[in-house]
């Protein structure tokens, strides 16, 4: 789940900000909490992976916010949405991800955030498993499946080395989900990146495995492999 706040001392733009956010590519996967001010947003014990926020806010400057929240995560995309162009310079030092001016251009604003989506995705590269009691870190790009297997689950790599860990299929699949992760089967969660085709009942991977596919799981498998998905390949090249 990426959290997303907002923000903005009028109602009118926190609404039309929600409402843009919910627009984006990967929505179904966005939490949103919304602020007046900022002693309210710092006040949150949420770890937020994007913020966007009014430059000028009625208990200080969004500039301040931003750097407070950045110290907790260093990560943190940043986007200015405001009316004041003065504060440019001043917003630049904690290197925003963007500054947009009031009133919104819409259209603008959409590509902003998927552009930003992209680039959380592209940061947050890795996963950690427990693994012979270590904590093992693994590329998520290079997940080809994980399959139940003997109470464990088995993370098969596309270098063909094979992981097991004491997890659920569904705690992997919750976590996993907004990286194109597709539950197929009740044993398996694909890649999507490795599907190269549809046979039937059957997943044609790009290892050269052919995996089972259920039938509760067949019509939405097809719907992502034939639309959405094509896009989102380069996400991670």
């Amino acid at each position: 789940m990426i959290n997303i706040a907002i923000c903005d001392d009028e109602e009118s733009y926190r609404q039309e900000i929600e409402a843009l956010v919910n627009q984006s590519e990967k929505a179904k996967h966005i939490f949103v909490e919304k602020f007046a001010n900022g002693k309210a947003l710092l006040s949150s014990n949420r770890k937020y992976d994007v913020v966007i926020l009014d430059i000028e806010l009625p208990d200080g400057l969004g500039v301040n916010v931003a750097n407070l929240l950045r110290k907790r995560n260093v990560d943190l995309i940043v986007i200015f949405v405001t009316n004041y162009t003065q504060y440019i310079s001043e917003a630049f030092k904690v290197m925003p991800f963007q500054y947009l001016t009031k009133p919104i251009d819409k259209k603008l604003f959409l590509d902003e955030i998927n552009r930003a989506l992209k680039q959380f995705y592209s940061l947050k590269s890795q996963v950690a498993f427990s693994w012979n009691k270590e904590e093992l870190c693994v590329n998520i790009k290079n997940i080809v499946y994980l399959e139940c297997y003997s109470r464990k689950i088995k993370l098969k790599m596309i270098d063909g080395k094979e992981y097991f860990t004491r997890t659920s299929l569904l705690q992997c699949e919750e976590e996993l989900s907004i990286y194109d992760f597709i539950r197929i089967h009740n044993g398996f969660l694909l890649n999507l990146r490795y599907l190269n085709g549809i046979d039937r009942y059957t997943a044609d991977i790009a290892n050269g495995e052919k995996l089972p596919i259920s039938k509760k799981y067949i019509k939405e498998l097809r719907g992502k492999f034939t639309s959405e998905w094509h896009g989102v390949r380069l996400w991670f090249l």
